[in-house]
């Protein structure tokens, strides 16, 4: 894959930095360039020092704000650049400018941690990854998802089935509310009354919701 032009500026003001350390056929060779383009980049261009000297000072910068901040992308990079220096420089010049250093933004890791206490009761891994059942109603799992419809966050939960991984009960809403979880799971319980032959077992991440005083009072009262 051939350099592209400004890529090729960028390594012929490296080499005119480094020329008086090395050798230019050498370093025309380490960067991938011909010799005679970089004499005609020399002679056509007489603002080379400048040039040279905008883009290591960008870099810089860019290194610098990246360090610092180093979930911001090349438009927050852009945004800090104009703010400490008051530079106006595109988006895109600052975009290269990371892709020359090999600068990604790092993203945000976060680690939802429940507190339990006297709201919150926590129940003991029984189902232990085992996501197989012999008979319908043995094992249900359930968990919460967000979704975008027409640009409106909703809200789903699901009971299913490890049987046939059917769905047996469903529940959808606009905000996170304990209804969301308990309307369908007490549709999912008069359900279950209907078959007792084998025991439900439950299995749920147990958040707040799931393990809240109202999701264990009914499923106490449905024993």
């Amino acid at each position: 894959m051939q350099p592209t032009k400004e890529v090729k500026q960028y390594f012929y003001s490296r080499i005119f930095q480094l020329k008086t350390r090395f050798a230019v056929n050498w370093l025309c060779e380490l960067f991938h360039v011909s010799r005679s383009g970089y004499y005609k980049w020399l002679h056509s261009h007489g603002n080379v020092n400048r040039y040279w000297q905008t883009q290591i000072c960008l870099d810089k910068l860019a290194a610098e704000i990246h360090k610092q901040h180093p979930a911001s992308g090349y438009r927050a990079v852009n945004g800090r650049i104009q703010q400490t220096t008051g530079w106006v420089i595109c988006d895109l010049s600052v975009l290269k400018s990371m892709q020359r250093q090999n600068i990604r933004a790092q993203g945000r890791k976060t680690r939802y941690t429940a507190n339990y206490g006297l709201e919150n009761e926590k129940f003991p891994n029984i189902l232990n990854r085992q996501f197989t059942s012999a008979v319908p109603f043995q094992k249900v799992v359930t968990d919460i998802t967000q979704f975008r419809y027409q640009g409106t966050s909703c809200h789903l939960v699901c009971y299913l089935d490890l049987f046939n991984s059917e769905i047996l009960e469903w529940g959808v809403s606009k905000t996170e509310t304990m209804d969301l979880i308990l309307t369908p799971l007490r549709r999912l319980l008069e359900r279950k009354k209907m078959s007792m032959e084998t025991p439900m077992l439950l299995h749920s991440d147990q958040g707040a919701q799931y393990s809240s005083a109202g999701c264990i009072s009914l499923l106490k009262n449905a024993v």
